[in-house]
């Protein structure tokens, strides 16, 4: 049995994909189950058939904790954080478009000033990205990832 979907909203889709897994069902739903928005004329993925793949990352890793590793590795302590024993989580978000490039860095939820732009540093130094693939073509795909500040 295969069913056919056609949905207004991208909600409906996944919805309706997800009836589709939990059951056992093919469905073309699936395949169409993406998020996006649009950025300009361009849509901006947050969910993708192959998602943005770091070169040499961890394969026993999701490609989302394979990004967040990255960061954190990336990470350096701001000395007045450390001074005034300053722990928490950012919550940062950035596009990877179709050349595998990290753009449009911007915290979305912030804990103090230095450490967000401690964060937003780190995004900055990832390494070229495989692009994220949606129907075989490279397409723009956004983040959000939490990272974790916290003094050992």
């Amino acid at each position: 049995m295969k069913l056919l979907f056609s949905f207004p909203f991208p909600s409906h889709a996944l919805k309706a994909a997800a009836v589709c897994c939990l059951l056992g069902l093919p469905c073309a739903a699936r395949a169409q189950a993406v998020k996006s928005d649009t950025l300009g004329q361009a849509k901006v993925y947050t969910e993708v058939e192959q998602m943005p793949q770091l070169p040499k990352a961890n394969r026993k890793r999701t490609d989302r904790q394979n990004v967040i590793d990255a960061i954190q590795r990336a990470c350096r302590y701001p000395a007045e954080a450390l001074r005034n024993n300053v722990q928490g989580t950012v919550l940062v978000g950035f596009t990877i478009n179709p050349q595998g490039e990290v753009r449009d860095v911007r915290v979305e939820k912030g804990l103090t000033a230095d450490l967000d732009e401690a964060t937003v540093a780190a995004v900055k130094t990832l390494p070229l990205f495989r692009p994220g693939q949606q129907g075989g073509k490279p397409v723009l795909v956004r983040y959000t990832v939490p990272i974790r500040w916290a003094i050992n």
